[in-house]
C-alpha cells in the first residue's frame, strides 16, 4: 500500500492552501474531498445565468486570508462595494452614518449620538483588542459607550464584519478585531468565490498535489507518521500525517478514541455561527439607489453584491443577498424566517417579486464552524492546529480564529497546519 506523506481532508479553502503549501515543499499530499466539487462554502452556483455564492461573501483587503492568497499565486479581482447605505430603524429609513458626510446628514443618531460615535470610531484603531477577548461584546459597550442607539449600532456593525448576532455571548476583542480590518477595505468578487476555489486547484495540481473527490473519510486511526485514513467505500490510506479540514464535530466523529483529546473540548465548546439566507437574482431593482441595508433592531442585512462585482451576463440583472443572522440559542422557524427577509425587500426594494428570475432559501447555513465566545477568547492564543494526544494529526479550519475570521481564518490555520508539518519534518530529517 502506498504511504502519502500527508493527506488533506476537505477540499474547501483551508484543505486546497494547506495542500500547495505542502506539495510545493516537495511532500507527496493526497486531498479527499466527500462531495462531487471543490469548494465547500467558497463554491458558486449559477442560475439564470446569474452567480450565486452561498451567501454574501466578501474578501478582506488588509486581512490574513488575501495575503496568503496572494502566497500561493492567487490575486482575486472584484470590486469595492459602496460603504453608503440605508439603515431601518422603527419601522423608518435613514442614512447609515459609514463616513463622515454620511454621519453628518444620518437622521438616526442625535448630536450627542453622532459625537459618541465619532469618539467610538477614533479609538477603535488604537485599541489593544487582545486584552478584551474574555470580556463579551455587551459588557464591554456597556462598559465605554452611554449611549444605548451607538451601542445598538455597534452590534450591528460588529454583526456585519462577523456574522456573529450574540454580543452578550461573543468576544469584544475578536469582534472589535473584525469590525477594525472590514474598516480598511473589502472587496466583491468578480465571478463570484469560485474563481479562487478554481484557481486555488490550478496552483494545486501544478504543485502536485493528487486530488480526489466523492471520497468521504470514515475514520482516521493511528499516530505518529503511521496514520490509517478509512474511506466509506472500504478503501484504507496510509500516511505520514493528515489534516482534517472538517468541522470539530465531524473530525471528532472520525478520529478513534477521540473523547481523550482536545478533540473531545473543541465538539462541545466550538459553536457553529448560521444564518438563514435568500438569493436573488433580479432583472432589475425597483429602487436602484439602495443597493445595501442593514436593520438597527433586527439581525437582518441586505446588498446588491453585482453593482461592485461581475456576477450576471446581462448588465441589467442584479445579484442580490437578504440575510438573517441566526442566535444558536435559539429554534428557528425557517418559513418565518423567509417571510421576514421578504418584509424586510418590501420595504426597501417595494414590487421586486415581479423582477425575481432566480432564488434560492437557505434556511440554515453554516457560515463558520465557531463563534468566539468569551471562553475561547480567554484561550484563543492557546489554539494551534496540532492534535497534541495524536502526534501527526493536525486541523485547519474557520474556527481556528487566531488570525481572523471566516476565509481569513480558514486559510491561515491552513498556512500554519502546514508549517507545523514542515517543520516536524525538518525535525525528523536533522535528527535521522
Amino acid at each position: 500500500m502506498k504511504k502519502w506523506d500527508v493527506s488533506v481532508i476537505g477540499g474547501g479553502l483551508a484543505g486546497l492552501a494547506s495542500a500547495i503549501y505542502l506539495a510545493r515543499e516537495g511532500m507527496d499530499v493526497l486531498l479527499l474531498e466527500k462531495s462531487d466539487q471543490l469548494g465547500g462554502r467558497a463554491r458558486t452556483d449559477e442560475q439564470a445565468d446569474c452567480l450565486f455564492n452561498m451567501g454574501p461573501h466578501a474578501l478582506y483587503n488588509k486581512g490574513a486570508g488575501s495575503q496568503i492568497l496572494n502566497e500561493l499565486g492567487v490575486f482575486p479581482k472584484g470590486g469595492t462595494p459602496n460603504p453608503n447605505g440605508v439603515l431601518i430603524s422603527e419601522g423608518k429609513l435613514h442614512e447609515l452614518p459609514a463616513a463622515p458626510l454620511s454621519l453628518i446628514r444620518t437622521t438616526l443618531l442625535t448630536w450627542r449620538e453622532k459625537k459618541e460615535l465619532v469618539r467610538m470610531m477614533f479609538r477603535l484603531p488604537k485599541l489593544d483588542v487582545t486584552a478584551f477577548y474574555p470580556m463579551s461584546l455587551e459588557d464591554w459597550a456597556k462598559e465605554h459607550i452611554a449611549e444605548e442607539r451607538v451601542r445598538q449600532l455597534l452590534f450591528t456593525l460588529c454583526r456585519l464584519s462577523s456574522y456573529s448576532n450574540e454580543p452578550e455571548r461573543a468576544s469584544a476583542g475578536v469582534l472589535l478585531r473584525q469590525l477594525r480590518l472590514s474598516a480598511a477595505g473589502i472587496t466583491y468578487l468578480h465571478g463570484g468565490w469560485q474563481t479562487i476555489v478554481n484557481e486555488l486547484r490550478n496552483q494545486a495540481v501544478k504543485a502536485g498535489v493528487t486530488i480526489e473527490i466523492h471520497s468521504a473519510v470514515k475514520e482516521i486511526t493511528g499516530a505518529a507518521r503511521d496514520l490509517l485514513v478509512t474511506l466509506s467505500d472500504g478503501r484504507t490510506i496510509a500516511s505520514r500525517y493528515v489534516i482534517s479540514t472538517a468541522s470539530p464535530a465531524a473530525t471528532y466523529r472520525m478520529v478513534k478514541n477521540a473523547d481523550r483529546t482536545r478533540l473531545a473540548v473543541w465538539k462541545e465548546t466550538v459553536v457553529p455561527v448560521k444564518a438563514a439566507c435568500y438569493d436573488l437574482a433580479v432583472r432589475k431593482l425597483p429602487a436602484p439607489a439602495v443597493s445595501f441595508a442593514l436593520h438597527l433592531e433586527k439581525p437582518l442585512y441586505f446588498s446588491n453584491h453585482s453593482k461592485a462585482a461581475l456576477l450576471t451576463r446581462d448588465p441589467e440583472h442584479s445579484v442580490v443577498h437578504v440575510l438573517k443572522y441566526l442566535d444558536s440559542r435559539q429554534e428557528q422557524n425557517p418559513t418565518q424566517d423567509q417571510q421576514e427577509l421578504e418584509s424586510f425587500l418590501d420595504q426597501l426594494q417595494p414590487g421586486w417579486r415581479r423582477e425575481v428570475i432566480a432564488s434560492r432559501f437557505l434556511p440554515s447555513m453554516t457560515v463558520s464552524h465557531g463563534l468566539v465566545t468569551t471562553e475561547r477568547g480567554a484561550v484563543l492564543e492557546q489554539e494551534g492546529p496540532e492534535v497534541e494526544e495524536i502526534p501527526g494529526l493536525y486541523v485547519a479550519g474557520d474556527w481556528l480564529t487566531q488570525n481572523g475570521l471566516l476565509a481569513d481564518a480558514s486559510l491561515s490555520s491552513a498556512r500554519a497546519a502546514a508549517m507545523k508539518i514542515l517543520q516536524a519534518k525538518s525535525k525528523r530529517e536533522v535528527s535521522v
